[in-house]
């Protein structure tokens, strides 16, 4: 009874010709209203119509027709699932190239892989990485150090030089003194003593500079162990320098 109008929703719905009518819908203005909400694009109102014939004469070509309203409104799930459940029922080729063709168009399309799923790249070991160098004390206070040292050894050598020459001159004094000569005793004797003060200020002049480069020394920045996380291509390197 409703041959042609059941033709009409299958062009609409699907391909012209794809789906043939097998039997008349069993209610002709349900049938008639589902048509023209497709028809107008009414697609949620379209699907309720369908179902409600789906229930009241379980139609194969309903099937395709609600797949087709759900591709519309983009469930792409349910529309699937209606195609399935179509072809299970064994249509002809025809309709069953229409509703793969349809299931085809719906199924959504797998984005390219982004780099973070790429394998790894294995370009061989990684190259050894300098190890960080513990911090050192700041070089001027090295080199006030070295230098106070340097200059306490060399007043030292100064002193002990001017001693022994200091001691040379006292004993020329006596052997002056003991030829008679007064005035060559005097005169050595007072080299002796200036020689003997050169020697005692050259003395604490040394000591003094080596006290305090030996301060220095010991109250130097402790050198601090550094450790460094390094990133590598096969994973991160933890490195660790300085006093144990």
């Amino acid at each position: 009874m409703r041959a042609p109008a059941w033709s009409a929703i299958v062009a609409g719905v699907a391909l012209a010709a794809a789906v043939p009518a097998t039997a008349g819908p069993p209610d002709a203005r349900l049938w008639e209203q589902a048509e023209a909400d497709f028809e107008a694009g009414r697609f949620a109102e379209a699907l309720a119509a369908f179902e409600t014939l789906y229930q009241l004469n379980p139609q194969p070509e309903l099937l395709f027709a609600m797949g087709r309203c759900h591709q519309q409104l983009g469930d792409c799930a349910r529309a699937t699932a209606r195609f399935r459940a179509f072809l299970a029922t064994g249509p002809d080729p025809a309709a069953r190239q229409a509703a793969e063709a349809r299931m085809l168009a719906c199924a959504p399309v797998a984005p390219p892989p982004t780099p973070i799923d790429a394998a790894p790249i294995d370009d061989g070991p990684a190259p050894a990485l300098p190890r960080p160098v513990a911090e050192a004390a700041p070089r001027p206070r090295r080199t006030l150090t070295l230098g106070l040292a340097g200059a306490g050894v060399a007043a030292g050598a100064v002193a002990i030089t001017l001693e022994v020459m200091g001691r040379a001159a006292l004993d020329a004094s006596t052997a002056q003194g003991a030829a008679g000569d007064r005035a060559g005793r005097d005169a050595e004797y007072d080299r002796a003593q200036r020689l003997h003060v050169g020697a005692q200020v050259g003395a604490v002049v040394g000591v003094g500079c080596v006290t305090a480069a030996a301060v220095l020394w010991w109250r130097r920045p402790a050198a601090r162990p550094a450790v460094a996380l390094v990133p590598r291509r096969d994973g991160g390197a933890v490195v660790w320098s300085g006093a144990f």
